[in-house]
């Protein structure tokens, strides 16, 4: 008789079958789209949701191993997630938290997120790069010069850590930088303001191509990244504004160099750049009550937007609100 594996082995034996690294889930959902068959069901492309999910369903092996259900089989422990999903609530966990245990769990066991009730996640309940923690002031000296440098550059932690000197490619008028960001996506920047021509071309002097930018000590520390991110995005979105304000030329210049972008990458613009994007709901109200503002030109927007994302709501709601 084969032995019975544990719940825990069986939930991560489960999610290591979906991996599909090295496989583009966009040409996968243009497939779909083709052939009328979602290509992309049960699988995994990006080793950061992996490790991510492999963690939430760790977690709730333990849950289930502490009320004597070590190895009970993956048909029983479905069973019980409205339960952790409720436990994890209960605990005081962000909406935020709960959902990704949520995405996880319906992942691993092939079910729908939609049949669970859980949270519902609220922008104005974010907490990240909200206000100043009190070891700021010190992760500030530790890593003030790359947090600096990020009001520049805009990138996440680990395409700075990684970032070297032959991502960037110097036209004279400007610079490109080339980055593998979230989930494996290639990332190009344009930069074509003289402050961050200088800003660059001062980071990248007197180092070889293969070179870091960024000393890697220089990380050993939980500063402030996302806010210097955001901080660089806001700093781009009003140069853009003020370009359109001092060239009226410059809005049909912007909005045709998306469309053009959007188009190599085959995908469809859906947006309508001459709408301005005008936050809603309690998202809205959180900001008035701040004084920010909840108006945005949605042409600017979409320019900055370019770098990472392709979407408006993205870069207002997590980096230029707030």
């Amino acid at each position: 008789m084969a032995r019975q594996k544990s719940i825990r082995f069986q939930m991560k034996e489960a999610l290591g079958k979906m991996a599909a690294y090295g496989t583009s889930k966009h040409e996968q959902r243009q497939q779909s789209k083709a052939e009328g068959v979602d290509l992309t069901k049960g699988k995994i492309y990006s080793y950061g949701t992996m490790r991510t999910y492999q963690n939430e369903v760790k977690r709730y092996g333990d849950w289930l191993e502490n009320r004597g259900m070590h190895k009970c089989s993956m048909d029983e422990a479905a069973s019980h997630i409205q339960e952790y999903l409720n436990h994890q609530t209960d605990r005081g966990l962000s909406a935020w938290s709960v959902h990704t245990t949520a995405a996880a769990l319906s992942k691993t066991f092939q079910t729908d997120m939609r049949d669970y009730s859980i949270p519902r996640r609220q922008l104005c309940d974010i907490t990240r790069s909200r206000g100043v923690r009190s070891h700021d002031e010190a992760n500030n000296r530790r890593a003030g010069d790359v947090l600096e440098a990020n009001r520049t550059l805009a990138l996440r932690r680990n395409e700075l850590k990684n970032l070297r000197v032959s991502n960037f490619t110097d036209g004279g008028s400007s610079i490109t930088m080339s980055t593998i960001g979230k989930g494996g996506k290639h990332n190009e920047t344009v930069f074509r303001h003289p402050e961050e021509l200088a800003t660059i071309r001062e980071l990248i002097a007197n180092k070889e191509p293969a070179d870091y930018v960024f000393d890697r000590q220089a990380f050993k520390n939980d500063a402030d990244y996302h806010q210097a991110r955001a901080e660089g995005f806001q700093l781009r979105y009003q140069r853009i504004c003020e370009d359109m304000r001092q060239r009226p030329e410059a809005r049909a210049e912007y909005q045709q160099a998306i469309r053009d972008a959007f188009a190599a990458k085959g995908r469809e613009l859906r947006e309508d750049l001459n709408r301005p994007y005008v936050c809603r709901g309690s998202h809205r109200e959180a900001l008035e009550r701040q004084g920010i503002a909840v108006t945005y030109d949605r042409t600017a927007v979409m320019m900055v937007s370019l770098e990472s994302h392709y979407r408006s709501d993205v870069l207002v709601q997590h980096y230029l609100a707030k």
